[in-house]
């Protein structure tokens, strides 16, 4: 553990007490071949059944000019002030 890592190799990180328990877990569940919604994977066709549509308002536009830049900098900075 302690000597140098040679070039062009790398070491993996440790596991964490977190990792070690979801692999026991993902390793006890192959074995005993529960199906994917055990393990809390829930198929996508299921979600598609409870869409909402949202009512779709289109954007007004405050300026009635639509004056999308200022003639000039003064113009600008006067919009800002004011």
């Amino acid at each position: 553990m302690g000597s140098p890592i040679p070039l062009h190799r790398y070491r993996s990180f440790k596991k964490t007490r977190t990792h070690k328990r979801a692999y026991r877990i993902t390793q006890l569940a192959k074995q005993l071949d529960l199906p994917a919604t055990a393990s809390g994977a829930v198929p996508c066709s299921a979600r598609q059944n409870n869409v909402i549509s949202f009512p779709i308002q289109s954007f007004v536009d405050p300026d009635p000019f639509q004056l999308f830049f200022f003639p000039n900098v003064i113009a600008a900075k006067r919009a800002i002030a004011d």
